[in-house]
C-alpha cells in the first residue's frame, strides 16, 4: 500500500511528489510541504477578517461528517460509524472542529472569514462548507483529505450506539428469562422453543456485536491488504442470526393462535422477539448480512 502527495505550484516552477510505503501517520500529512513552504516561502498569516457572524446558519454546520468516498453496497460501510468528523457551532458564529492534520492542540477554533468557509485562528487551515439542494451539507478542507458530508441521524454513531443498546437489553432479557425459568424448574411447557430460540439468538448476536466492535478497532490499514478472521466470523454468525430469528417470529406468531399460550406468554414472547428483529434491521442496513466484498 503506497500513499502519495503531489503539490505544484505553477508561479514558481515547482513541484513536489512524495511518497510513502506504507499509511504514514496523521502528522506527517501535509507537514513536509508545510515546512518547505515556511522555509522557502515564509509569509505573515494575514489578520483575521472579521465578517458579520450568521450565527444561525452556522449551526447547520454542527455535527459529525463521513467521507464521501466510501462504500455504500459493502461491509465497508460500516467504516463511517469507526470515527466521524465532528463539527460544532458556537454560539458566536464560530466553530471548533480537531486538526485533520493531527497536530497539538486536538481542537482548534475557526472564526468566519467569508460566508461558509473558515479559517483556523492560529494557521492558514480552511473548512469551507456548503448545502445541496436537497439540504445535504458538504464540507471541504484544504489539506489531503477529501470532501465529506453531514451524516444522517440513521448513520450517526450515537444513534447507532443507541439502537444496538437497546437490541443489547432485549438479549440480556431472553437470557435473564432463561435462566430464572431454569432456577424454579420449568419443565417442557408449550414455551420451550419459543424460550430456546430467543436465548439462542440473544447469545449469537452479542457474539455478532462483539465481532464487528474488534473488527472497527482494527488497523484500517492492514485491511487494506487483509481482513480480519473477526470480520467473517460476524458475518456468518449475522446469517444464523437471521435464519434463527425468522423462526422465533414464526414460533411466537403461531404461538398466538395456539390455545395453550397465555395472554402473558404470547406478550412476554412477543416483546422478547423485538430486540432480534431490530438487530436484523440494522445488519441489512450496514449490508451485514451476507459477504458483501467489494
Amino acid at each position: 500500500y503506497f500513499y502519495c502527495e503531489l503539490y505544484l505550484i505553477p508561479e514558481e516552477n515547482l513541484g513536489l511528489f512524495l511518497v510513502y510505503n506504507t499509511q504514514p501517520p496523521a502528522q506527517f500529512m501535509g507537514a513536509l510541504m508545510q515546512q518547505f513552504m515556511e522555509r522557502y516561502y515564509p509569509w505573515t498569516l494575514p489578520a483575521m477578517q472579521e465578517h458579520a457572524a450568521d450565527a444561525a446558519r452556522h449551526q447547520a454546520f454542527g455535527g459529525s461528517y463521513g467521507a464521501t468516498a466510501h462504500s455504500d453496497s459493502t461491509w465497508e460501510k460500516l467504516m463511517l460509524l469507526r470515527g466521524p468528523f465532528k463539527v460544532r457551532a458556537k454560539s458566536d458564529g464560530a466553530i471548533t472542529a480537531p486538526s485533520l492534520l493531527g497536530k497539538t492542540p486536538p481542537e482548534w477554533i475557526a472564526a468566519p472569514s467569508a460566508p461558509g468557509v473558515f479559517r483556523a485562528s492560529d494557521s492558514g487551515e480552511l473548512l469551507a462548507f456548503t448545502s445541496a439542494p436537497d439540504g445535504r451539507e458538504f464540507m471541504l478542507a484544504s489539506d489531503p483529505f477529501g470532501p465529506s458530508y453531514k451524516l444522517p441521524v440513521w448513520q450517526n454513531q450515537k444513534a447507532n450506539i443507541v439502537w444496538v443498546a437497546l437490541c443489547l437489553l432485549g438479549f440480556v432479557a431472553a437470557i435473564t428469562l432463561h435462566v430464572l425459568v431454569a432456577l424454579i424448574g420449568g419443565g417442557p411447557g408449550p414455551y420451550n422453543q419459543a424460550l430456546g430460540l430467543s436465548t439462542a439468538v440473544a447469545l449469537l448476536n452479542q457474539g455478532v456485536i462483539a465481532c464487528l466492535v474488534a473488527t472497527l478497532l482494527s488497523n484500517q490499514f492492514k485491511m487494506l491488504s487483509q481482513l480480519p478472521w473477526t470480520l467473517y466470523l460476524g458475518l456468518s454468525m449475522a446469517l444464523c442470526s437471521l435464519v434463527l430469528t425468522l423462526w422465533l417470529l414464526l414460533v411466537v406468531a403461531r404461538g398466538w393462535r395456539r390455545p395453550d399460550w397465555s395472554l402473558t406468554g404470547q406478550l412476554t414472547y412477543s416483546a422478547l422477539s423485538i430486540s432480534p428483529l431490530m438487530f436484523v434491521l440494522w445488519l441489512g442496513y450496514w449490508n451485514l448480512i451476507g459477504y458483501h466484498f467489494a
